[in-house]
């Protein structure tokens, strides 16, 4: 996975976390985070897979998660880039949120 592939995987979750959390914007975001119930927590997982397979192509993603190191790679890549800088498009957040709020529920 180059560096490349997770500065998009990073920005995309920004664009989903802040359109759904729109308080994550600000600099107390982690106190948000520290609210998340379960199923918050899982619902930004599944979208963070369903980037990471667009992203990798479905063989690279599970051959990524099936590989301890792979994974640990990706862990520290996505921790150095991740960054609160998101760009919402309010049209596309609102489209979204159906979706959102479907996947939300099956957690």
């Amino acid at each position: 996975m180059s560096e490349l592939d997770v500065k998009i995987l990073v920005r995309q979750l920004n664009n989903i976390e802040q359109c759904i959390y729109p308080a994550l914007a600000k600099p107390d975001y982690q106190k948000i985070y520290a609210n998340w119930n379960m199923a918050e927590h899982l619902t930004m997982q599944y979208f963070e897979q369903q980037v990471l397979n667009e992203l990798l192509g479905r063989e690279n993603f599970l051959a990524m998660q099936n590989d301890k190191a792979s994974m640990e790679y990706f862990h520290q890549q996505h921790h150095k880039f991740n960054h609160q800088e998101a760009n919402v498009d309010q049209e596309k957040c609102n489209a979204f949120k159906p979706t959102y709020r479907e996947i939300y529920q099956r957690m």
